[in-house]
């Protein structure tokens, strides 16, 4: 192999192409990676009360205050996200507050700033343990794809692993921006890890294949700039995106522009 690239070049014509073929192909499924900050963004949240929420004409500066329905978190320094007075509220705070504060079983959430998974299915409280399970599993289909798709690649083909990989990515990325519940949407996204090393993991290994030892160390670091690339082109994504769903569509359909040029 060495003696064909000495003769071929160490980084020529057609390296230079299969390199920014495989670059944008490993950006796409890097977005995947860093997504989970804005899928996944922890928005401000409080208890629903109904006496509030369900009257227009209450607004939050009137009479009638928040600290007379949800107790202070000393902690957190704000209104608590997870307790409610039971009772109506008491004008005079003192007796409000020696009452006993029952957990609340829905939430308002601050969707200004963007929605995500967490107001979606209202993952906090006693449910907040399951945004760490999220992301998790997702860094655990990381983990199988590297352990089963690199052997996978070694018997039958670099490329046809990355193509196969970039295709299921797409689908998968496609089909979690209409998760149903959350079960659906942890379950794509360990699937959708798998694909990212799929991908990933398969590129990097390709490119140093086919380059000469001269030009294997800058290659092999420039292959690390895909998730820089993420990183700047997710914060824009997610700036003019703000509704999850759209956002996850918009970072998974690329990759469908970018599959034709590794056939």
């Amino acid at each position: 192999m060495e003696e064909i690239l000495n003769t071929l070049g160490h980084f020529g014509t057609y390296q230079k192409l299969q390199f920014f073929h495989v670059f944008l192909l490993s950006s796409c499924a890097s977005n995947h990676m860093f997504s989970s900050v804005f899928l996944e963004y922890e928005p401000e949240t409080r208890c629903y009360v109904p006496d509030i929420d369900d009257n227009s004409s209450t607004s939050l500066n009137s009479s009638v205050s928040l600290n007379d329905y949800i107790p202070w978190d000393d902690e957190t320094g704000k209104l608590s996200e997870c307790l409610v007075f039971p009772s109506a509220p008491a004008r005079d705070f003192d007796n409000a507050s020696l009452q006993m504060a029952v957990q609340c079983d829905t939430w308002v959430f601050d969707t200004s700033y963007r929605t995500s998974i967490i107001s979606q299915w209202s993952l906090v409280c006693d449910k907040a343990y399951l945004r760490a399970i999220a992301r998790g599993l997702f860094m655990t289909g990381v983990m199988l794809g590297a352990l089963v798709l690199g052997s996978v690649s070694d018997r039958y083909g670099r490329k046809k692993v990355i193509i196969v990989s970039a295709l299921a990515n797409a689908v998968l990325g496609i089909t979690l921006a209409f998760s149903l519940n959350y079960t659906m949407y942890v379950v794509l996204r360990l699937l959708l890890g798998v694909t990212c090393s799929g991908i990933y993991v398969t590129s990097f290994t390709l490119v140093l294949e086919f380059v000469g030892t001269t030009k294997r160390n800058s290659i092999g670091m420039a292959m690390s700039f895909p998730f820089t690339v993420a990183v700047v082109t997710l914060t824009g994504i997610a700036y003019f995106i703000p509704d999850w769903k759209y956002f996850q569509l918009a970072i998974s359909v690329p990759i469908i522009v970018c599959l034709p040029l590794m056939w």
